[in-house]
Order: C-alpha cells, then sequence, then structure tokens
C-alpha cells in the first residue's frame, strides 16, 4: 500500500456527489453528515509468477459510510458502489508507474447503528481494493 493508491481512490470519489466528505481515519471536527470515513490496509505483496521478478502489490480499503439515518447512510454506500462498481464491474484506476486491475467491492455487514452518539448514527461497511502490478 501507497499513498499513491491512497490518492487514487480519493481522485475517483472527488468525482462524486460525496465530493469532499471522504476522509482518511479521522472525520474532522464539526463535519456535518452524511461522510465517508476509510482505513487504508498495506494488503499482500505477491509474485504471480516465479520466474518473472515483478511484484503484485493488492492494496484495500475498509470504508464506512456514515449517515444520520438508514437512509443517508445507505445513499453514502449507493454513492461509492456506483462509482467503483458500475454495473457490478470494478473501474480500474489510474496509478502512475503501475498495471492495476479492477476494483473488487465487498459489504461483509449489515447496517449497523451507534446510540452512544448524540445523535444517533448509523453506517455501512465497505470492503474495497484492487491488484496492481508493479512496472
Amino acid at each position: 500500500m501507497s499513498q499513491q493508491h491512497d490518492e487514487a481512490l480519493e481522485a475517483i470519489v472527488a468525482t462524486t456527489k460525496l465530493g469532499e466528505a471522504f476522509f482518511p481515519g479521522e472525520v474532522p471536527k464539526g463535519q456535518g453528515l452524511p461522510y465517508a470515513v476509510y482505513w487504508p490496509s498495506n494488503g499482500t505483496d505477491t509474485q504471480p509468477r516465479f520466474a518473472s521478478g515483478s511484484v503484485r502489490q493488492q492494496p484495500s480499503w475498509t470504508i464506512w459510510c456514515v449517515g444520520d439515518t438508514p437512509e443517508n447512510a445507505g445513499w453514502v454506500f449507493g454513492v461509492l458502489k456506483a462509482k467503483l462498481f458500475p454495473g457490478g464491474l470494478g473501474i480500474i484506476p489510474d496509478v502512475p508507474g503501475e498495471h492495476p486491475g479492477p476494483f473488487w467491492f465487498r459489504s461483509p455487514q449489515p447496517l449497523q447503528r451507534d446510540d452512544d452518539a448524540k445523535p444517533s448514527i448509523f453506517w455501512h461497511t465497505i470492503e474495497t481494493g484492487f491488484f496492481s502490478d508493479l512496472t
């Protein structure tokens, strides 16, 4: 995982209606709802072919789609899914110096609710990523 993988994801999300409400790891104080917050994972580096000497990186992210109602959290989820995985096909990000594959997309759990927050908040969880061969 590298900064350029995060930047590729951020550039894609910046073109959506979510726009600037997409944050790495921590939401700025005073940020209104809805928004999305993501956490990058270092992923796994592999060597796809034993004799090739090439390296395949597999960056991934966990994204929380947060809203003050289930519908608002669902809207954020829908915006991100439509952009990263339109029509069930993952888009291919632009990463300089690499040959990335398409995004994969997974929603590993149902809608969650936090009643400790005042007012309550709701969120969907997305796990997404792609493979990228270094050139």
